[in-house]
């Protein structure tokens, strides 16, 4: 059953459960793809413009977030597919390595995927599969453990 809620902080928008964002006046707005692949849909507050993306519309409506989380994921990691039994509230870096698809997001330099490094500290290699899945364990910047795989630093791509 599609149930329909109004968006917090966008007055007199709606969306429904299934991921229809209406207007003020209860059209069903039309949706725009991105180039990564998201839908948004154009909004006026105050007499301004904006856009919005459709998941971020039905998780502000539907789902709580006591933890202040900003990112929201899809669970079967279709962006088109933004029913609210598909998103989830999450951290970035929960996000990034979410699935069978590290690069999903299109945030990842591709020029890193399948490079296995090694950091190496005080003596002690401690050995991840991808530069990628290194920057969410430690916090450090991909293109910082780019950089200095690179340039012999405290990061090596991996043998």
């Amino acid at each position: 059953m599609t149930v329909i809620k109004p968006i917090p902080g966008y007055d007199g928008y709606t969306v429904s459960s299934d991921g229809i964002v209406y207007s003020k006046s209860g059209k069903p707005l039309s949706k725009h793809d991105t180039r990564k692949g998201y839908y948004r849909v154009k909004i006026y507050q105050n007499g301004r413009r904006h856009w919005l993306f459709v998941h971020k519309a039905v998780a502000l409506a539907f789902i709580p977030n006591p933890d202040g989380l900003y990112c929201i994921n899809h669970k079967d990691e279709d962006k088109k597919n933004n029913a609210v039994d598909n998103l989830e509230w999450c951290t970035l870096a929960y996000n990034l390595g979410y699935g069978t698809k590290p690069y999903k997001t299109g945030l990842a330099n591709q020029r890193t995927k399948g490079h296995k490094v090694v950091r190496i500290i005080e003596g002690r290699e401690v050995r991840y599969p991808s530069i990628n899945a290194a920057s969410i364990a430690t916090g450090v910047c991909r293109s910082t453990i780019t950089r200095q795989c690179k340039n012999n630093g405290e990061w090596r791509y991996a043998v």
